[in-house]
């Protein structure tokens, strides 16, 4: 529930931020109310030490949108489904398009907004290999908000 409130609400975004203290990690982000972020240097994460990719972490990315835009906001895309038992037509926050789930977040920043869609991935056997990134025909409630989190960064 922290996790929700501080995405939400932007309380907390410092613990996320691996930080002890909101001001601490607001040091780290520097970053105003005046701030253009397309000028400034991300705040990255490293995973796995030098592997892998940098990347801005969520709590980063919120903090900055928040504190340049107090108009900023983000939503999950939900489409509608049929329960194939009761028949039913509901809505999920995701898609199936083939055998892979797909969800989709809208940001708005600064009165502009954008779509971002990814497939829920996973760790995935194939061929007797394990095989990180791959789109999970089984995906989990865990599975599903880092999905939604990677499309939100």
């Amino acid at each position: 529930r922290a996790k929700a409130i501080a995405s939400v609400l932007g309380v907390g975004l410092g613990l996320y931020g691996k930080y002890d203290e909101a001001a601490a990690f607001l040091r780290a982000l520097n970053v105003g109310p005046a701030t253009d972020l397309a000028k400034m240097a991300p705040l990255t994460v490293k995973k796995g030490g030098d592997k892998g990719p940098s990347y801005v972490s969520w709590p980063a990315a919120l903090a900055a949108c928040r504190i340049t835009d107090p108009e900023f906001s983000w939503e999950v895309i939900e489409y509608e489904s049929v329960d194939p038992v009761s028949g039913e037509i509901g809505e999920q926050p995701y898609v199936v398009i083939g055998q892979s789930y797909m969800v989709s977040v809208k940001v708005t920043y600064k009165g502009q907004s954008h779509i971002e869609m990814l497939p829920i991935m996973g760790v995935v056997e194939v061929n007797g290999k394990r095989r990180e990134h791959m789109a999970l025909t089984t995906p989990t409630p865990h599975d599903w908000n880092r999905a939604v989190m990677r499309c939100l960064a």
